[in-house]
């Protein structure tokens, strides 16, 4: 048995894994598995550990350690690590199906698949127009499907990356629309340029946002980790573990779903997403 204190916030040295941890007691937990960790202070890649309890997952994305809450009575839970995807036939269908559920692309978008067991999915333009892919609310349209409203307390966690240096804006989050030529009336996302400052941003009226601004910008094949933190009265952005700021205004009242896109025509453009998930209060 192994009596469970608080947690580190930084990756320990020596080698790394996975453990499980079994909660016996108020604070005691026995411990199955093995430890695989990396080195917090080398650069390049650090490998994701990992560390479940009978209520809680400790994520470890490099130097982010994320609660993500699994308790199912209690919580909803939702995660996409984009490993692969199937086509789905129907008419006029522009459909994905992917394990959380179907993605509708939009027409000028096209997709690739990493070549390795990582997961991460590239979402670009073929060169005719504006890329997009949102959880649709049916096969055959670009509406989204909402799975969440900030009135649940949600957090949001996405890892994107930008693909090429060309063209406007990337965006990932949650929204009511596609992220593709305009942006939506409501949601909350990360949003950059090519080479540009990374944004948090929250609506709930076309063209009124409440903007954050990070000191980090955005960069061809850099992978960033972000979250975002919301409720009816403020939303607080957090990029590489480091919170980039709150606000209070324009928070997004409709019910919203998880996507991302871009708004411009380059051809092999857009954006690299690994996953997306998210934690709200299910009653």
């Amino acid at each position: 048995m192994a009596t469970c204190g608080t947690l580190p916030n930084t990756v320990p040295d020596g080698p790394t894994g996975t453990i499980v941890l079994k909660k016996i007691a108020d604070d005691t937990y026995e411990q199955y598995g093995s430890i695989l960790a990396g080195n917090a202070t080398t650069s390049g890649p650090q490998p994701q550990v990992i560390i479940a309890t009978s209520s809680t997952t400790i994520i470890n994305d490099g130097d982010v350690f994320e609660n993500f809450a699994s308790d199912i009575v209690n919580n909803m839970v939702y995660l996409e690590d984009f490993v692969s995807h199937i086509a789905i036939s129907t008419s006029g269908s522009n459909a994905r199906g992917f394990g959380s559920g179907t993605y509708v692309v939009g027409t000028n978008t096209k997709l690739s698949h990493t070549s390795n067991f990582r997961g991460t999915l590239q979402v670009m333009s073929n060169g005719l127009g504006a890329s997009f892919m949102v959880l649709g609310a049916s096969p055959s349209t670009g509406v989204v499907k909402p799975n969440s409203n900030v009135a649940e307390n949600p957090t949001y966690f996405m890892r994107w990356a930008q693909v090429g240096t060309l063209g406007g804006e990337r965006m990932i989050g949650w929204s009511n629309g596609s992220f593709a030529s305009t942006t939506p009336s409501q949601g909350v996302w990360f949003s950059a340029t090519p080479s540009g400052p990374i944004r948090g941003v929250s609506t709930n009226t076309f063209g009124q946002y409440s903007v954050v601004q990070a000191t980090v910008s955005a960069a061809d094949g850099v992978f960033h980790a972000g979250k975002i933190i919301a409720s009816t009265s403020s939303v607080q952005f957090f990029l590489d573990g480091v919170s980039i700021g709150t606000v209070t205004t324009n928070i997004p009242t409709a019910d919203i779903g998880p996507g991302m896109g871009t708004t411009f025509i380059n051809d092999d453009n857009g954006v690299e997403v690994d996953y997306l998930a998210m934690n709200q209060s299910r009653f």
